[in-house]
């Protein structure tokens, strides 16, 4: 009697608890087991240890678990769990080291469509405008086939993108809250086309749900190393999607190349906004791009962009009534906005670009000196590029200008007074025309040009050319 005692209230008693919770003990059950909370969980470790505790193995003895368990337990090596004992895989901890704070006033915005003026709900809806599916631009904020369900939260009003020198913080504003409860959180996304060639190099995609606090939790970054974003024709369809557009993923929810690369939250509201905030570092903060936003649940594919190199016009369906494809089937509950500019002034040739009017490309070609009266002061000529090192080659290649810079021409060092200034043109080009003297150029931008500066002694009638500032391509 004693000894029943002591296996029942005993060590004896306590092996078969710990071993019958983890065999399940056979046991019918009424209901799920709750789960245990994570502070409250014994380790695997702490367990075997206990386990040879109660037991009183000694190094080398075996023991067989309860009824319903297959397999001996081996203390040989204290502290290593049974075969038979399930695995603990632990979840990895992200820690973080920067948090973004709140952006700083909007440095510039692109506008879309909105359809939610002249949406209801229960009957078909067409949006007022602002979608073409073989400019890949999209105002279809309703469900497929029917189109009689309007979603205010994938209606993009405006988006605007700014910079605190650490951060890129994008805003994407949007007409109204979620209208069915039911509906699964959106995606939305920034898409980054760095050589301002209509493809997209990077890709920031959020998944809800989201916080009104600054989160990883869902937000990927994507890359087109390949840059077969766009397939053979950017901006234009080419379907059947035969390239493998953002095909490498470098960050997922704080896992990656960088824990803290990027953040997604909520701001709630009548008109709300969804905001992310990208490190500037992450590419290379490039001082001149592209970039334009999405609301997506529909598709919600980042590996099949662009979507109209993906399905044929027949399989995404157009949302006006009138035209031959009406409704929209593949591609629906999808709003994005055309391409706008970053760092730089458009003048309406960049590819995929919002239409609209644009000042006339100041001329490449140089002007023609302007002489003094006096021959000992004849004018001379600095002339250069801004572009783009898209190679690596450090050398200036047609198509690696980038246009919309101000240059500054200052008098002696590069602290000295300020003679002239002048805007790099559409091919990177920039132009004075000055009289002999000491100078510095440089450009007037705070970003990592190289070199940052020239300074030089320009003599009477001289041509002084290839003062070019480069920006390492990522």
């Amino acid at each position: 009697m004693r000894k029943r005692w002591f296996w029942w209230f005993g060590p004896g008693w306590m092996l078969w608890l710990a071993v019958s919770a983890l065999a399940g003990c056979n046991l019918p059950q009424a209901r799920a087991t709750p789960t245990v909370p994570v502070a409250l969980r014994m380790t695997q470790t702490a367990l075997v240890d206990l386990m040879t505790q109660v037991a009183g193995l000694s190094e080398g003895q075996t023991t067989q678990p309860a009824a319903g368990v297959t397999g001996s337990v081996s203390t040989a090596s204290p502290g290593t769990p049974p075969a038979w004992m399930p695995t603990l895989t632990a979840t990895p901890t992200v820690e973080h080291h920067m948090i973004p704070g709140e952006p700083p006033r909007a440095k510039q915005k692109v506008f879309d469509t909105v359809s939610g003026p002249s949406a209801h709900q229960g009957a078909p809806n067409q949006p007022p405008a602002g979608d073409e599916y073989h400019w890949n631009l999209y105002e279809r904020p309703f469900n497929a086939y029917t189109q009689d369900r309007y979603f205010p939260e994938l209606d993009i009003v405006e988006g605007d993108i700014t910079t605190d020198g650490t951060w890129l913080y994008v805003t994407i504003a949007l007409y109204g809250p979620a209208a069915y409860s039911e509906a699964p959180a959106p995606a939305y996304g920034l898409e980054l086309d760095l050589d301002i060639d209509g493809r997209g190099e990077w890709l920031v995609w959020a998944q809800g749900p989201y916080t009104t606090e600054w989160s990883t939790n869902g937000v990927r970054v994507y890359r087109d190393a390949d840059e077969d974003v766009g397939e053979v024709r950017a901006c234009r369809d080419d379907p059947p999607q035969d390239g493998t557009s953002y095909e490498t993923m470098v960050f997922d929810s704080g896992q990656g190349v960088d824990p803290d690369a990027a953040w997604v939250r909520l701001i709630p509201g009548e008109r709300p906004q969804v905001q992310l905030a990208l490190k500037y570092a992450l590419i290379d903060r490039d001082p001149a791009f592209m970039w334009w936003v999405w609301a997506d649940r529909g598709v919600n594919h980042p590996d099949w962009m662009d979507y109209h190199d993906h399905f044929t016009l027949e399989e995404a369906g157009e949302p006006f009534q009138a035209r031959p494809h009406y409704p929209i089937k593949a591609i629906a509950e999808v709003d994005n906005t055309c391409h706008w500019v970053f760092g730089f002034v458009p003048d309406g040739s960049e590819p995929c670009i919002c239409p609209g009017e644009y000042a006339t490309p100041t001329p490449t070609t140089p002007p023609t000196p302007t002489m003094t009266p006096t021959p000992q002061r004849q004018h001379g000529q600095i002339q250069g590029y801004l572009f783009k090192d898209r190679d690596g080659d450090r050398v200036y290649d047609p198509g690696e200008g980038v246009g919309g810079f101000t240059v500054e021409l200052r008098s002696g060092a590069c602290g000295g007074p300020l003679v002239s200034t002048t805007v790099s043109a559409s091919d990177g080009s920039y132009h004075f025309v000055v009289g002999p003297g000491m100078y510095c150029v440089r450009p007037q931008t705070a970003v990592t040009w190289i070199p940052a500066s020239y300074t030089f002694e320009l003599h009477p009638g001289e041509v002084r050319s290839g003062l070019n500032f480069r920006y390492p391509a990522p």
